[in-house]
């Protein structure tokens, strides 16, 4: 197997084919509300082994100094949070729905993109909405798919959920202060379950990109798709490993790429966007400085939107040039299990249709 070549055309194709950067766009969407919430729940967990140490301080009478003020920190976030524990709920629900609503047209994209490449891969044209409407037409196929990879992160990310309301938000209901040895114990425990989550999820996830192939381009349902998957993985776990690994390396570098043009780009965005807030408030620092910190993080947003949203489309492409590749070959040698009643390279009225 070339796998050079199968780097480069996945490259061509999404370079070539912009119409699959808007269904990247809808993908990486659902990724940035994703971070958010993971990001929300995780910072309170980190902090709890601070806020331990200052209560087991104040317990002994031994706040003194830098504790002293620590201490008062500590004291004045805790009571914020129960004075704004309802905006807080509301704000999170509202969050959730999102991040819902977002997983929903998510699910429709991603299936779109493998359609759409597998059209471009067979010299037809590709469409947005011809993407969008097989997306939504395969939508409970993909979705039961999906579901299996995003199990581990979402178990992972109900344990954080429960573990941040049991250890921080229910004694501030109760108008008590966080669980202090509670709170230790969920840390010690949430490290290596992150752990394991991502074992779990690696393998998992690559078998359901080739179940999606199959599901998709082959119309198989789920459960067959899923099956043919585990036996083309089995029959090629050589490559197919490889291929994870080049493109978990190419995704790397391009990640510390973007990473050091975004903080450069925030810098730079930054400083240019707080001299004209400082002309627009007419000096006033601080709400110059509040809008210059959103503006550039909202350029950070913008750009790591683009950016998940291509290599979303490298990837999907990737993988389906990979099972055109080896499901092929397993075809010919009888090993899929699947009656291939579509013919590739013949013309799909759903795809068909133009940019």
């Amino acid at each position: 197997m070339e796998y050079g070549r199968v780097l480069r055309d996945a490259w061509s194709i999404t370079v070539r084919t912009r119409v699959l950067w808007w269904l990247g766009a809808i993908s990486a969407a659902q990724v940035v509300v994703y971070a958010a919430i993971v990001a929300g729940l995780a910072v309170p967990m980190a902090a709890m082994p601070q806020i331990a140490s200052t209560i087991m301080a104040t317990d002994a009478g031994a706040v003194t100094g830098s504790d002293a003020v620590r201490q008062q920190l500590v004291l004045s976030a805790a009571q914020w949070i129960g004075s704004h524990l309802a905006a807080i709920a509301m704000g999170a629900v509202a969050v959730f729905s999102v991040w819902i609503v977002l997983g929903v047209f998510d699910v429709a994209a991603q299936t779109g993109i493998v359609a759409q490449v597998a059209a471009v891969a067979e010299h037809r044209s590709a469409s947005l909405l011809a993407g969008l409407h097989d997306g939504f037409r395969l939508w409970w196929r993909a979705v039961a798919l999906l579901a299996l990879a995003a199990m581990p992160s979402l178990a992972y990310l109900l344990v954080m959920a429960l573990a941040l309301f049991v250890t921080v938000t229910l004694p501030l209901l109760m108008g008590q202060p966080p669980k202090v040895g509670a709170a230790l114990i969920s840390n010690l425990v949430l490290s290596p379950l992150s752990g394991i989550a991502s074992l779990v999820a690696v393998p998992l996830g690559v078998l359901v990109q080739l179940a999606l192939r199959f599901a998709v381009v082959d119309n198989a349902e789920w459960r067959p798709a899923f099956r043919a998957a585990w036996r083309l993985a089995k029959a090629n776990l050589a490559e197919i490993a490889l291929t994870y690994a080049l493109i978990l390396l190419v995704t790397t570098i391009a990640v510390t790429a973007f990473s050091a043009f975004a903080a450069a780009a925030a810098a730079v965005g930054g400083v240019l966007l707080l001299g004209a807030a400082l002309l627009a408030t007419a000096g006033d620092s601080a709400a110059a400085g509040n809008a210059a910190a959103v503006g550039a993080v909202s350029l950070v947003g913008l750009l790591f939107l683009g950016f998940q949203a291509v290599v979303f489309v490298w990837q999907s492409s990737v993988w389906t040039l990979l099972w055109r590749d080896r499901a092929t070959l397993g075809h010919k040698q009888d090993n899929s299990g699947l009656d291939h009643a579509m013919v590739r390279g013949k013309a799909d009225p759903a795809i068909e249709g133009g940019i």
